[in-house]
């Protein structure tokens, strides 16, 4: 099995100029962690919940509080290879990218009460 058979289709992303009160509202909205952020469908960076949380005081745009240069994977990587890449690097989701363009988010499924 491939990440592509497993990764959400629909991306929700926000452009670098919008203000991060509007990332924050977005992110609460469809209940995400993460949310990437590009420009005509390029991948810059990725906006996260900690991000949010630890914004400085004189941050206003998503630009000013996402991670730039966030750890991507491709779609037709076997879908194993997303847990160890996350694991490894700490995170909580991966960006699908062909190229450089966004196609997708993995994460793990939300964690049930």
């Amino acid at each position: 099995m491939l990440v592509r058979d497993r990764m959400s289709r629909k991306v929700i992303s926000r452009t670098p100029e919008r203000p991060f009160t509007a990332a924050r509202t977005l992110m609460h909205q469809y209940n995400i962690r993460q949310l990437p952020v590009v420009r005509r469908q390029r991948l810059l960076g990725m906006a996260t919940d900690r991000d949010l949380r630890s914004a400085p005081a004189t941050a206003k745009t998503v630009a000013d509080i996402m991670t730039a240069e966030p750890v991507c994977i491709r779609p037709n990587a076997a879908v194993d290879e997303a847990p160890r890449v996350l694991r490894r690097h700490k995170i909580g989701a991966v960006t699908g990218v062909v190229g450089f363009d966004v196609c997708s988010v993995v994460a793990p499924a939300p964690r049930r009460p």
